[in-house]
């Protein structure tokens, strides 16, 4: 049985994307004085999140390179545009999960409006992507099954900017 790699990274990467993150962080203890349960809850959710969009970013990558090897997505402007916003993507969840890790379990106004920033970045990114990919992608079939995953990608993002508000 030959197995289509574009399609088994697809797939995977969508198992990934909804496999989700159960809420990690119910009851706190032993928190400085200066923060709260919620604060804590709220930079865990956030970091959880964080992870989910690398691991989104990861799979539609590996996806992209793969249609492009099985000539799915050819060599062009729209490859390269689609491969340069996922490294704006990967680069700025980097930069928002290194701040996080910098200050663990808090959450404070600062840290949301630094982390707002750089997820609002990778908002941007990903409606690059989004274009890229809806230029690029010969297939149909393929083209859904990316488009599916970027959606997955932004819910994540979102999820991060509603912790930030």
């Amino acid at each position: 049985m030959k197995v289509n790699r574009g399609l088994l990274a697809v797939f995977l990467a969508y198992t990934v994307v909804m496999g989700g993150c159960a809420p990690r962080v119910k009851t706190v203890t032993d928190l400085p004085t200066n923060i709260t349960e919620r604060q804590a809850q709220d930079w865990d959710a956030a970091v959880a999140n964080l992870h989910k969009i690398a691991a989104a970013s990861h799979a539609i990558g590996e996806g992209i390179v793969t249609l492009n090897k099985d000539g799915l997505f050819p060599d062009g402007p729209a490859y390269v545009k689609a491969l340069q916003a996922l490294g704006k993507i990967d680069q700025f969840q980097i930069t928002a999960a290194t701040l996080l890790q910098k200050s663990p379990n808090t959450f404070d106004a600062g840290t949301k409006a630094r982390v707002q920033g750089y997820v609002q970045q990778i908002s941007a990114a990903i409606l690059e992507l989004n274009n890229a990919g809806a230029t690029g992608i010969k297939n149909p079939g393929k083209l859904q099954e990316v488009n599916n995953l970027v959606l997955q990608l932004t819910a994540s993002v979102n999820l991060v900017l509603a912790l930030t508000q």
